[in-house]
């Protein structure tokens, strides 16, 4: 049977691969919480990775946005956004597991839209150049949709993550598999509500506080019943990015993570989870 090996969070913000490269402003800050989530991630050596996340109307469009999909093919490539630092790359899926993930999920109600031709943006690579770079592990990406109202409802979000982990502890191969959670916690992009001089925001600090204030105590039941579409909404454009790290959280048993590093300019954080057996 396979085994859940890690449970990880991180955002995707697209500057930071170049800010690393080039070594400029929070660089060193950027780059050291990154690599404290990698060290865990290598320790756990998956075989595969369950990135979950939003799109950013690059792989999606109004005209066709799902509210949960998985992404079922054997390869893919990214970024299909033009994310600065980061050049198009191949990217080895696993169909075989990626079908499996969709019927299960399917199964138990979820019902996600199957993809079976796709690219991927920056909310998957960014994570995949932090964390994956140099091991080899076939991606799957799971699409929650966090941006287009109206959203899927925390709770739903939080079961998703909860039957995700059912799934991979039901899967008939030997293999190891982590979750991924990307995104930020309050967060507007080239919306009224961004920094003087910069296309990005960070409207509601005190909520980026309030969501590592539960995540630190364990009150997974607490954040889901605060994370209204509202509540998201206030949070920023881009505030809906929660639901992937719920869903994370959901498959970890509502435990607190081992740690949680904290951007708090950049309304984000980072996050490793101890795997119970």
């Amino acid at each position: 049977m396979a085994t859940l090996c890690g449970l990880f969070g991180v955002p995707h913000t697209p500057a930071f691969p170049k800010l690393v490269n080039d070594g400029v402003g929070p660089a060193d800050e950027i780059r050291r919480m990154y690599g404290r989530v990698r060290e865990r991630v290598v320790d756990a050596s998956p075989d595969i990775v369950l990135v979950l996340g939003d799109d950013h109307l690059n792989t999606f469009f109004l005209d066709n946005f799902p509210a949960f999909a998985v992404g079922m093919a054997a390869s893919t490539w990214g970024p299909n956004d033009g994310t600065e630092g980061l050049p198009p790359r191949a990217v080895r899926s696993d169909q075989i597991f990626a079908e499996y993930v969709h019927a299960h999920l399917t199964s138990v109600g979820i019902e996600p839209t199957a993809v079976r031709e796709y690219a991927i943006d920056h909310a998957m690579v960014v994570p995949l150049h932090f964390l994956l770079s140099d091991l080899d592990a076939a991606i799957v990406p799971v699409w929650i949709n966090e941006l287009v109202p109206p959203l899927p409802t925390s709770t739903r979000a939080y079961e998703l993550g909860a039957r995700l982990r059912e799934a991979v502890e039901r899967y008939d191969a030997d293999a190891r598999i982590a979750l991924v959670a990307s995104g930020s916690f309050s967060l507007e992009v080239g919306g009224v509500r961004i920094a003087p001089n910069a296309n990005y925001g960070v409207p509601d600090p005190e909520w980026s506080e309030t969501v590592v204030a539960h995540l630190r105590g364990a009150r997974a039941s607490q954040l889901v019943a605060l994370a209204t579409p509202e509540r998201l909404n206030r949070a920023g454009n881009a505030g809906g990015e929660l639901l992937a790290w719920l869903a994370v959280w959901s498959a970890a048993g509502g435990r607190a993570p081992e740690f949680v590093d904290v951007q708090p300019q950049f309304g984000h954080a980072y996050a490793s989870w101890e795997v119970e057996s």
